[in-house]
């Protein structure tokens, strides 16, 4: 039971810091987070040591839980370990995928087009993810996904607001179609290196419009 409670309260924590509601560089009071939450105080000090492990929280002596705050610096070199690894993935999933996760990849693509036309960006975003996920589970590997998805958290928010940067979400469709085309090949290094250049593409919005996203 104390188990689940962690990972409610976990799950509770992470979410708020990603959509916003904790904002960078706030103090997580653990009194009122046991309080909102109707726990102990020790549960949400499990919670909270959790997100210090994914990097989301920063845990110091004497101040307490808050919300870490990434430098451009820091974005950068988690977008370049996600370049790799997901390139990888890409590599992997080429090797195997089947037409199924093909005609479920182009059917994300379509919701993402619709997405873009009617302005709707959080469904874009979600569907963004959706069409990530398919990859990782045709790349067949167990750790690589685990790996992108910890990295994916900490950026998240800066990621998520590349969408409002004039031009980047239809040069990102673009880059997603160019991954599904590479997947038809059958290549890896083909798949690799169109997905490779998605991460990179990303990278550089995020550091040509860091006072945009950061915020």
């Amino acid at each position: 039971m104390s188990r689940n409670r962690v990972e409610y309260v976990y799950n509770q924590i992470r979410q708020g810091i990603l959509d916003g509601e904790y904002s960078p560089s706030q103090h997580l009071v653990e009194t009122h987070l046991a309080e909102t939450y109707d726990v102990g105080r020790h549960i949400v000090r499990l919670a909270l040591e959790r997100l210090s492990a994914e990097g989301l929280v920063t845990i110091g002596p004497n101040r307490g839980a808050i919300v870490s705050q990434l430098t451009l610096e820091d974005v950068v070199d988690i977008l370049l370990a996600r370049e790799v690894l997901e390139g990888a993935a890409a590599r992997l999933a080429a090797e195997r995928i089947s037409q199924e996760t093909l005609d479920d990849l182009n059917d994300l693509l379509d919701v993402m087009r619709e997405a873009i036309d009617k302005r709707e960006f959080d469904r874009y975003s979600q569907t963004n993810v959706r069409f990530h996920g398919r990859i990782y589970e045709a790349s067949g590997s167990k750790k690589i996904p685990e790996l992108i998805r910890v990295l994916r958290a900490r950026v998240v928010r800066s990621q998520f607001r590349t969408i409002l940067v004039p031009g980047r979400a239809e040069k990102s469709l673009e880059e997603h179609r160019a991954i599904v085309e590479a997947f038809r090949t059958g290549d890896g290094s083909v798949a690799e290196e169109a997905m490779r250049a998605h991460i990179a593409a990303l990278r550089e919005t995020i550091t040509e419009s860091w006072e945009l996203v950061r915020s």
